[in-house]
């Protein structure tokens, strides 16, 4: 260490005064000298290391070299702040005084994981265990799944069936579906074409206005009638009057009269029908059909018995094979009727009767 105020003793040349300090002053000047040497001397003569210090004394060159072996450096870590004012360093938790977590480790037992615990600072590492199950595209297959939601063995079926064609069919009235079938790619739309929506008029009451709607009637009891009659000069009347409850029946008889005129797309004949004109497009089959009027048939008249027209017109058909179905014979029937008909399957004509010979019929 240096010591100031030093006095330097002036010396001349040799065996000559000047320039030179006398006796007097060059003593007092090392007198002075010797002052200030005693008074900065160190009253210690030995540097000893306390802990974290230590000390390496150099004699060659008078150098005492003091080292620190503890903490150099104080730095925050996670939930501590380190404060440095003047040399003093303050270290404090974060955690509200509360002591911090030293050690974090995680456990699975359908997991596996790596690095646990961490006791001051690191990683873990979670991953899903390695399956046996080959990567890939399954289709249809069958799989088997674990507790956890985990897929433990699947496999493809061994048969895959494909579907060509899709199709929507009704049972019954009341729906319409177009669109159908699909045999690629389409829509199949389903439309209810029957009721679709019920009101409540006057006098009932429904439960709904669709669905299952239940429908009753709001006035009960109104009527007061107490017996009901049904009469009729051409239908056959059954369980008439009625004076309760229950059906009349009403029939066709097997003989019908008519006076006036029928008209029927086809007409079939039990026994025995006579009216007056009679106009049908379609067939006549019966047992015995008197007509008083004009007839006029469009398809076939099958009639096992007797065709009588009364008319003074002629019998309208479309075709005379058309007409009549008679049963092909090889010899002429035994009858002395004027105009009876029959089919000689041998000439292939058809031959009537004129009172007095079997003539054949020819078409105009």
């Amino acid at each position: 260490m240096a010591i100031s105020g030093q006095e330097i003793i002036q010396v001349g040349a040799e065996n000559q005064a000047s320039g030179s300090d006398t006796i007097y002053d060059a003593f007092n000047k090392t007198a002075n000298n010797f002052v200030k040497l005693f008074s900065c001397a160190s009253p210690y003569t030995n540097f000893v290391g306390g802990n974290g210090i230590s000390t390496i004394a150099t004699s060659s060159n008078g150098t005492v070299q003091i080292e620190s072996t503890g903490v150099q450096s104080v730095q925050a870590g996670t939930g501590v702040t380190v404060l440095e004012q003047d040399g003093i360093v303050t270290i404090s938790a974060s955690g509200n005084g509360q002591a911090g977590v030293t050690n974090v480790g995680i456990s699975s037992s359908t997991l596996t994981v790596v690095n646990s615990p961490i006791i001051s600072s690191g990683v873990m590492t979670v991953e899903l265990p390695a399956m046996t199950i080959e990567p890939g595209i399954y289709v249809a297959p069958t799989v088997s799944v674990d507790q956890y939601g985990r897929i433990t063995e699947i496999t493809n079926t061994s048969a895959i069936g494909t579907v060509t064609s899709v199709a929507v069919t009704t049972s019954g009235p009341g729906l319409a579906i177009t669109g159908s079938p699909v045999l690629d790619a389409g829509t199949i739309s389903i439309t209810n074409t029957g009721v679709t929506r019920v009101n409540a008029g006057t006098g009932i009451a429904v439960s709904g206005s669709n669905g299952n709607v239940t429908i009753s009637a709001t006035q009960t009891n109104t009527g007061t009638v107490t017996r009901v009659d049904v009469t009729s000069n051409t239908l056959t009347v059954l369980n008439s009057p009625i004076t309760r409850s229950g059906t009349i029946a009403l029939e066709i008889p097997d003989n019908i009269s008519l006076v006036g005129n029928l008209v029927s797309n086809t007409l079939t004949i039990n026994t025995t029908a006579t009216v007056g004109n009679l106009t049908t497009a379609g067939n006549v089959a019966g047992a015995k059909l008197t007509i008083t009027g004009n007839a006029s048939i469009g398809g076939n008249a099958n009639v096992t018995g007797n065709l009588t027209v009364t008319a003074n017109t002629s019998l309208v058909v479309a075709s005379v094979t058309d007409f009549f179905r008679l049963v092909p014979q090889s010899t002429a029937p035994n009858t002395t009727q004027e105009g009876a008909v029959y089919y000689d399957s041998v000439t292939h004509t058809l031959k009537c009767y004129n009172g007095t010979a079997w003539k054949t019929i020819t078409m105009a």
